[in-house]
């Protein structure tokens, strides 16, 4: 079976180098590693590749790391017993929405490559429109606690205890996008600043100076994302941002992007562009500018940031979209599971996969100009691999572009 990266960058490579030195025992439990600066001269690399291979090897729970210094060497623990061969498989439910593309393709990706491992996935069910969300995975996490070898969970406010119980009971976890700020480790998410970064290019290139941001949730962390990195985006094409209204949605389905998107435009000059945190948003937009009399893409430009499939919408025009890479996201999420069940571990490095651009006819440029926004989207500008999401957008200041009409 090929692995999911087939090129490694030299940090990578160092850290493979490292942890042979720690998991055959030449490096014993207890001492210290060489210094930064003999690591440096020995493996023949800058002393920044191994400032960030030793955090590596922080993450993966090999070492104490001490400021400016190397680390302090931890025992290797073993696996759990190869009888624990489930993962449980943490899912929202709503009886009241469509099934959502991005966490079935996670969860399929994940779930092949899981059992290529010989790792069963038991999916776990709660219903977030009701109360006490943590007290309902917990209770069902309960009774299979001794027979589990990990768990997934989405990365959402109300499960942060779950989390710190998943953790009491020595599992493994994983998440999609950092739980907190402040931790940098067993996530794995998508580059929505930098993917709203390439919509804020796309808009700037055509020019749209009014931007309608619909949203069902400003305050998490991936739509937050996505609307500062619009603002980004303007700047890197040498622009002032534009002006920008948050229309907020009931929840992610098409019949919210209607209402909100009708209701903004009975008290509200039309947009020349609109930005959905979803593209069933976005669909739902594009019905309520037609019917309000204008045409999608000659008044108003529409962009979503999903990226389902055009034969899945089912809607003209085509929907151009910031496609979240959820075939990435599922196979590393499964990749980091197996790891820590393997290896007997409890941490490993976050990381953010960059989107793609998807072309599509609600936009109004030509398609010769969409395809090669698909082509700089397959080559994105690199980021601060040190920084979190969070981080990245933390001294991010909006406020005064950004408004919250009122309806």
């Amino acid at each position: 079976m090929s692995e999911p990266f087939t090129k490694l960058t030299v940090s990578q490579q160092l850290v493979m180098k490292l942890r042979t030195q720690i998991e055959s025992g030449v490096w014993r439990a207890g001492g210290n590693m060489p210094s930064l600066r003999s690591l440096a001269d020995r493996y023949g690399v800058s002393l920044n590749t191994v400032q960030k291979a030793v955090r590596e090897l922080s993450a993966l729970d090999l070492i104490d790391q001490q400021p400016g210094q190397s680390g302090v060497i931890k025992s290797v623990r073993r696996s759990r017993p190869a009888a624990h061969q489930q993962i449980a498989w943490i899912e929202g439910y709503d009886p009241e929405t469509v099934s959502s593309y991005w966490s079935e393709e996670i969860m399929r990706n994940a779930r092949a490559m899981l059992t290529r491992a010989d790792l069963r996935v038991t999916v776990l069910t709660y219903q977030y429109r009701q109360p006490d969300i943590a007290g309902q995975v917990m209770r069902l996490l309960e009774p299979i606690a001794g027979q589990i070898a990990g768990v997934f969970c989405p990365s959402i406010i109300p499960l942060l205890p779950v989390i710190e119980h998943i953790e009491q009971m020595g599992l493994p976890w994983m998440t999609v996008s950092p739980i907190h700020s402040s931790i940098n480790h067993n996530f794995v998410s998508s580059d929505d600043l930098g993917g709203g970064s390439m919509a804020g290019r796309c808009f700037a290139n055509l020019g749209v100076r009014r931007l309608a941001v619909l949203h069902f949730g400003i305050h998490e962390l991936s739509q937050r994302n996505k609307t500062t990195g619009l603002c980004r985006g303007y700047l890197e094409q040498g622009q002032a941002p534009p002006v920008i209204d948050l229309v907020c949605c009931h929840d992610q389905e098409a019949r919210s992007g209607h209402e909100a998107m009708a209701a903004y435009l009975k008290n509200h000059e039309p947009p020349q562009g609109i930005f959905a945190t979803g593209d069933w948003l976005a669909v739902g937009a594009i019905r309520a500018v037609q019917e309000a009399g204008l045409r999608v893409p000659q008044d108003i430009s529409v962009m979503g940031s999903t990226g389902i499939p055009s034969n899945r919408l089912l809607f003209s025009p085509t929907l151009a979209a910031i496609a979240q890479p959820v075939r990435q996201l599922g196979e590393q999420i499964a990749t980091g599971l197996i790891h820590m069940v393997r290896e007997g571990v409890s941490k490993v490095a976050g990381q953010s996969i960059p989107c793609q651009f998807i072309p599509g006819q609600s936009l109004n440029v030509p398609e010769s100009i969409q395809k090669q926004w698909v082509a700089d989207s397959l080559n994105p500008v690199p980021s601060q691999n040190d920084q979190t999401v969070e981080d990245s957008t933390a001294n991010s200041d909006v406020s005064t572009l950004i408004t919250e009409p009122a309806m």
